[in-house]
């Protein structure tokens, strides 16, 4: 990962290059302030933070986002995929159904988030 930095008149900005912090029920048009922040510094690292959900994805690792870490975005407990309500046969527990599981986080969302 790379970092740049940007200066202007009375501000200074650093941009993470390859790394995507995505804040989840934020207007980006119409919220003030940004939903992400500067915390602290410390030897090992910057720290960020927010009180909104995020996905954090970095580029370099070639994955995508994966419905085993949807919970985490959610602002209230859900649960996870390995539920036994999501498996399309008992009998197998190695068959999971993520259509059921996708309807259950939309339903989830809608009902309990509103």
């Amino acid at each position: 990962m790379n970092i740049k930095f940007f200066h202007t008149d009375d501000s200074s900005y650093f941009f993470l290059d390859r790394l995507l912090i995505v804040p989840f029920g934020y207007n980006y048009v119409d919220e003030k302030p940004s939903p992400v922040e500067f915390s602290e510094c410390s030897l090992t690292g910057v720290f960020l933070k927010t009180n909104k959900n995020c996905a954090v994805i970095d580029l370099d690792n070639q994955s995508g986002l994966r419905l085993i870490d949807l919970p985490n975005l959610f602002p209230k407990k859900v649960e996870p995929i390995t539920h036994p309500d999501f498996l399309i046969s008992r009998q197998n527990p190695k068959y999971i159904s993520a259509k059921k599981y996708y309807d259950y986080l939309i339903d989830f969302y809608i009902k309990k988030i509103n």
